[in-house]
């Protein structure tokens, strides 16, 4: 949290992030680690308080409020995301078809057409930075790069996994820094990047 208010001071007052100055000194701008440090002692060393400018009893009415509101809204928030990634897997499962009808091999008239226009882009990128697809697409390399993306989305999910047993449940930076964490292979992580983030 504390850096969170030196860069968003910084972005405040001076209109540029310090961010990166947590590792090193800043790259063009004279901002070394030194000053952002410095920064972050004063935060560290103040301590926040609320004074609430309303009775007791309405401040005490809005925070069950908000809490209220809160949670609902984290229910929201999942079932969104669990329904992002179940249509996710649902379209990978069919990624081939789509890659098919992207590259004119086949007709895809009952393949969802916003998606196919999206297949259709990211194959007039021509180049990828993953490696896995080439063209020109043939039927047998759409079902090899169909494989490799559900295989890739499953070793993903079972590293996430295993990463959420190990830090437990909201962790602190102590216990994140020096976690022994897993995580894919950079081509194959480029590769869920484009496709499932």
């Amino acid at each position: 949290m504390q850096d969170d208010r030196v860069d968003a001071t910084s972005r405040g007052f001076l209109g540029l992030t310090v961010a990166c100055a947590t590792c090193h000194d800043h790259k063009f701008d004279p901002i070394p680690t030194k000053d952002f440090y410095s920064l972050q002692g004063v935060f560290s060393s103040t301590k926040l308080d609320e004074f609430p400018l309303a009775d007791k009893s309405v401040v005490d009415a809005w925070n069950k409020q908000k809490k209220e509101v809160d949670h609902e809204q984290k229910v929201v928030d999942k079932f969104y995301e669990t329904q992002r990634e179940l249509l996710a897997e649902i379209l990978a499962s069919q990624s081939a078809r789509y890659l098919l009808a992207a590259a004119k091999l086949d007709s895809g008239d009952d393949l969802d057409a916003e998606t196919l226009t999206r297949m259709e882009k990211y194959l007039a990128k021509g180049a990828w930075d993953h490696g896995y697809l080439k063209l020109p697409v043939t039927r047998e390399a759409a079902l090899e790069f169909q494989r490799t993306l559900v295989a890739v989305n499953e070793e993903k999910k079972q590293v996430d996994e295993h990463n959420r047993v190990t830090l437990g449940v909201d962790p602190d930076r102590s216990k994140v820094a020096g976690a022994s964490l897993q995580s894919l292979e950079r081509k194959k992580f480029l590769l869920w990047r484009d496709f499932f983030e």
